[in-house]
């Protein structure tokens, strides 16, 4: 984090390779949230493009309250609300490809099991289940959708999700547990 820390001094200095190193800290999470919203690579590019240039554009703006990713994770959100009604786009934004291949999913499955056999069965099982669990998260309704994918899936905390979202952390909790409950409910469904 001291790293960070002195790149962002550097960059309100003026210096645009201390920016650019900070967009490269965290540009692989900052794509994968875009993906998250847009779930198409040329969207995705054409929407982190254009969040890296208001970033750099607005940096003035940073104030230091939330962490630097946090501002930048705010602004890729507001591009990518801007592409949808710019390209006047029923907000589907919320859903989790579901076309994406299930080869990493599975892998990172069996790297948890700690299982590097796997019969053709169970193979098929996790890609259901994987399968179900996108099905599920998509279909929450997008307040729950948004806290559930920034705690669970990204770890941001809740001081940091409430920035994000420009709702108290209380709200955060709330939505986090309700999100939590439907998604449970949808899920049993499943088995």
């Amino acid at each position: 984090m001291g790293d960070e820390t002195e790149l962002i001094k550097k960059a309100r200095e003026g210096d645009k390779g201390a920016f650019i190193s900070l967009i490269k800290m965290h540009e692989k999470r900052i794509y994968a949230a875009a993906y998250k919203l847009l779930g198409n690579c040329e969207d995705v590019s054409e929407a982190c493009q254009e969040a890296f240039l208001r970033a750099y554009r607005h940096f003035f703006r940073f104030r230091g309250e939330s962490s630097f990713y946090t501002w930048l994770y705010r602004v890729v959100v507001n591009v990518c609300y801007k592409f949808y009604r710019s390209h006047n786009l029923d907000p589907l934004f919320k859903s989790v490809p579901l076309d994406r291949p299930y080869s990493e999913d599975v892998a990172s499955v069996m790297d948890a099991l700690g299982s590097p056999q796997i019969s053709p069965v169970r193979s098929i099982e996790i890609k259901e289940e994987i399968d179900a669990v996108r099905r599920a998260v998509s279909s929450l309704p997008k307040k729950y959708y948004d806290v559930i994918t920034l705690k669970d899936l990204e770890g941001c905390s809740y001081k940091d999700i409430a920035r994000m979202l420009g709702v108290s952390q209380g709200t955060v909790m709330s939505r986090l547990h309700r999100g939590r409950v439907m998604l449970a409910q949808r899920l049993a469904r499943f088995r």
